[in-house]
């Protein structure tokens, strides 16, 4: 059932980032990534990029329209502030803004001249991670929400890893709930640090040698789901956290963008052909089994098979869904005016 498709009788660039608070609100991010030619589209209707609330009555409300390219949202642990990763025009920069999720101005949160994005809460709600493409080289820093020093994260390989450095890719993954671990995306694949604690880096990714990406802790921060293309496709695999142990892969025929149920009992994930699954699973410490797998409905989504957000959103009882749809490419019928229709008879 779509539940939003127009603000004030015109339609939607393409709704791309979504977030749902417990209570039943909606928000999400109105870029135009999903036009051909983007802000120059023959079919986009609205002439801004915004960042809007649904309440629970279906009222929309619009958050901002000033700011050009409104992407990636993460929603603070008390759900009362938004971060959102702001793109500018030229590409070549982005910051990240917190928005109260009622009404209220925003914040400027990021000031550097360069690309920052992938905003990730502490489950405190008092730190945000982030990455940045900082010159001399990409960084991830941790920066306190009320003002403070940025910390900027110490990634050096360990001796011993195989690699000399890592390279641009670097961005926070997930952080587990007990605060203790933060999960990182570096150089294809995932790692892991103790925030705060100074004790350097640790390669977690399970499967050496390939690309991973899409960490997520379960609730109990003892099992990690992923993708991985090391069976030659992407797939999605849940495994023990920190060390070597349990190993599944939860997909066949193709799975990416896995989220978990709040209570840790399913696992979602998108298809190749964009079909949401979703797989009941049962755990303890130390065994993790999938039990049953099931697909709930075709979505309507253009993938980016190494995309690190996932568009859609579910319900902490994992009953509802939300996902962004790619909109009509046709747009509305053009008005034809013939004029001398008469001579043409």
């Amino acid at each position: 059932t779509p539940l939003a498709t127009h603000f004030e009788g015109k339609r939607f660039n393409s709704p791309n980032d979504v977030i749902k608070r417990r209570d039943g609100v909606i928000l999400f991010t109105d870029p135009p990534y999903g036009l051909a030619g983007r802000n120059d589209s023959p079919i986009k209707e609205l002439d801004f990029n915004g960042i809007y609330r649904i309440d629970t009555d279906g009222s929309i409300h619009l958050l901002d329209k000033e700011m050009t390219f409104p992407n990636g949202l993460s929603l603070s642990p008390d759900e009362k502030r938004l971060a959102v990763t702001v793109l500018s025009p030229s590409g070549a920069e982005s910051d990240i803004w917190i928005y109260p999720t009622a009404d209220g101005p925003p914040t400027r949160f990021t000031f550097d001249r360069s690309i920052e994005l992938a905003s990730v809460w502490s489950p405190d709600g008092r730190t945000i991670a982030f990455g940045s493409r900082r010159a001399p080289e990409p960084q991830i820093v941790l920066k306190p929400i009320g003002g403070g020093t940025e910390q900027p994260l110490q990634l050096s390989p360990p001796a011993g890893s195989g690699r000399a450095a890592f390279g641009p890719g670097r961005s926070p993954s997930d952080w587990s709930r007990d605060g203790k671990a933060l999960l990182l995306f570096l150089a294809g694949e995932l790692w892991h640090t103790a925030p705060g604690g100074g004790g350097g880096v640790f390669r977690w990714t399970p499967s050496p040698d390939t690309f991973v990406i899409n960490g997520q802790f379960d609730r109990t921060g003892r099992w990690v789901a992923y993708q991985s293309g090391e069976s030659g496709q992407l797939e999605v695999y849940v495994a023990a956290f920190p060390g070597s142990g349990v190993k599944r892969q939860v997909s066949t025929g193709g799975g990416v963008l896995p989220r978990w149920r709040a209570d840790g009992r399913e696992l979602y994930y998108l298809t190749p052909d964009a079909t949401l699954m979703a797989a009941t699973v049962t755990s303890t410490e130390s065994t993790f089994d999938v039990t049953a797998i099931q697909p709930l409905f075709k979505t309507r989504r253009k993938l980016r098979q190494n995309g690190a957000r996932a568009p859609y959103d579910v319900t902490a009882n994992g009953r509802r869904f939300l996902v962004n749809t790619r909109p009509d490419e046709s747009g509305p019928a053009p008005l034809t005016i013939v004029l001398n229709w008469p001579g043409g008879l």
